[in-house]
């Protein structure tokens, strides 16, 4: 990953908007949040890794512009204590917006899609869908990226006690292999699904 790779990627996103110095700002920002010192997954390489993960299925987007703003913000605000984040998040998204004057509809759906990230709830439209398998399609990733993954996790909650976070892992973990699919695409069931849940088994039975 490469800042500069990713600030063009920023700055095309937002080319017809102007306010250049406006986005040069915030651009520094997010890198500035995403570069956190208690992050080790939630960062800016993962942002590079969904974006590119969206361009993989770019003709099956319906509105790409709206997922790729909400990749971008879906996890500017991350703290492993809070809830909030993506509502959090989202705020952050939408002062964003407002200041480039973007229309409200888009930017109501843009908050929709940020909020959505917190996976709680069930994906509607195929672009919602798209941007939560995107979301964690670490889960399906090769063996050895998947455990590096879940260190980089663990150390987010290194202030939480080992057996409190073991338990709240395992039940997270154990949440995805109930599901009668991990990811609702066909493209990432193809993909992913496999190998995530083969991952998901090993990283709970590494947690016991």
């Amino acid at each position: 990953m490469e800042i500069i790779s990713l600030e063009h990627q920023w700055n095309h996103l937002f080319n017809s908007f102007g306010r250049e110095s406006f986005l040069s700002s915030t651009f520094n920002d997010l890198v500035y949040k995403y570069s956190e010192k208690h992050r080790f997954y939630h960062t800016l390489v993962h942002i590079d890794s969904c974006l590119k993960k969206l361009d993989e299925v770019s003709d099956s987007i319906t509105d790409i512009f709206s997922l790729k703003v909400a990749i971008w913000f879906h996890d500017v605000i991350y703290d492993p204590l809070r809830n909030d984040n993506e509502e959090m998040s989202a705020r952050c998204a939408q002062n964003f917006l407002s200041v480039l004057q973007l229309n409200q509809e888009e930017i109501s759906k843009i908050i929709g899609l940020i909020e959505l990230t917190k996976h709680n709830k069930i994906p509607i439209i195929d672009d919602e869908k798209y941007l939560l398998d995107i979301d964690v399609s670490i889960l399906g990733a090769d063996a050895e990226i998947y455990r590096i993954y879940e260190d980089s996790i663990r150390e987010e909650y290194r202030q939480v006690p080992d057996l409190t976070y073991k338990e709240g892992r395992k039940k997270i973990l154990q949440s995805f292999l109930g599901l009668e699919s991990i990811y609702y695409t066909r493209y990432f069931q193809e993909q992913f699904e496999k190998q995530a849940r083969e991952n998901i088994c090993k990283a709970i039975s590494n947690l016991d």
